[in-house]
């Protein structure tokens, strides 16, 4: 055998194992992602959610590993009730690279729509949806990152329309972050549009099962949780906010905690409230007058109020200031 052949045969030889280590491979990964996604269905069901599904079909290969589940929907609480949260989506991919092992990418295609308690079926329409399950050590969920893009969603004023979000999610921490978020109606006095919106939250403890909100609330209190707001920022027309916070639930299951804002444009939103009849003009003669006396000039010159504020009994206080009663909060 010449030894143009024999390397010929050679290079054959190990395409056909490299493909079949593949296919071997993909095969072994597609049925872990059927496992873990079977185990994850029968966990939530356990749990007291409804979660229905189609017969999955593998695919992916050779480059990835994919699994696609069609006709998606999870349901929580008695359907009609206060508490009952309901989503159906089209269909779920989940995807593996191996280049990327510490996540699994899930990609939800066609519409999807939520419904609350006895509300009608909201239907998000929406460019991508894409998100990403990070893995731990063992090869388990820790919580998950959701990016959205062209997001848009009616309720009776209108329709409510978002640019991106990306939103992170994790055992005892929140992220979320919006970009030009456009408000229903003709008229809004800061604007239609809210430019940014961040915040950044967590939980002192791990949060509870909250299909009872109020039994969960409670457990969550007893043990000593306390909700930290690392960072709050909003634009809004010429309002710019920052701010940090930290609350808890007291005995009535109300908020309670206190915070600290930082604002500039003040002036700007103080007046465009007052214009649009937001609030009354003696109110925006009050509201500009007591952040003028709490401001200073910032590094670039600009007016800036630090407000520290409270919510304690029902009442939002600034300072020593109180300025309205909250709405109770009802948790069923």
């Amino acid at each position: 055998m010449s030894r143009p052949l024999r390397l010929c045969l050679i290079a054959v030889a190990v395409i056909v194992m490299l493909a079949i280590a593949d296919t071997a491979g993909w095969w072994w990964l597609t049925a872990r992602l059927a496992s873990e996604a079977t185990a994850w269905q029968q966990d939530r069901i356990a749990a007291g959610y409804r979660v229905t599904a189609g017969e999955p079909a593998r695919a992916g290969w050779p480059f990835h590993a994919e699994l696609r589940i069609p006709n998606v929907a999870v349901a929580t609480g008695t359907p009609g009730a206060a508490n009952a949260v309901a989503w159906q989506g089209g269909q779920a991919r989940l995807i593996y690279v191996p280049w990327r092992p510490s996540e699994v990418a899930i990609d939800l295609d066609g519409p999807q729509s939520v419904q609350l308690g006895n509300a009608p079926p909201v239907t998000l329409a929406l460019d991508t949806l894409d998100l990403a399950v990070p893995l731990n050590q063992s090869g388990q969920a820790g919580g998950f990152v959701a990016t959205m893009r062209r997001l848009q969603f009616a309720v009776p004023a209108g329709t409510i329309a978002v640019d991106s979000v990306w939103l992170k999610v994790g055992p005892q921490d929140l992220r979320v972050a919006l970009s030009a978020l456009t408000l229903p109606g003709r008229a809004m006095p800061l604007g239609l549009t809210i430019g940014s919106l961040d915040l950044h939250a967590s939980s002192t403890v791990p949060l509870p099962d909250a299909r009872e909100p109020a039994a969960a609330a409670t457990a969550w209190r007893n043990a000593g949780g306390q909700i930290v707001v690392n960072q709050f920022a909003l634009g809004w027309g010429p309002l710019d906010l920052h701010g940090t916070a930290m609350f808890t639930l007291d005995q009535g299951l109300q908020p309670s905690g206190n915070g600290t804002l930082r604002m500039t444009g003040f002036t700007e939103a103080v007046d465009a409230l007052a214009r649009t009849g937001a609030i009354t003009r003696n109110d925006a003669r009050v509201a500009g007058t007591l952040l003028s006396l709490m401001s200073h000039s910032s590094g670039d010159g600009v007016p800036q109020a630090d407000l520290p504020f409270a919510f304690r009994d029902g009442l939002l206080s600034a300072g020593a200031i109180p300025l309205m009663k909250l709405p109770r909060l009802a948790l069923p």
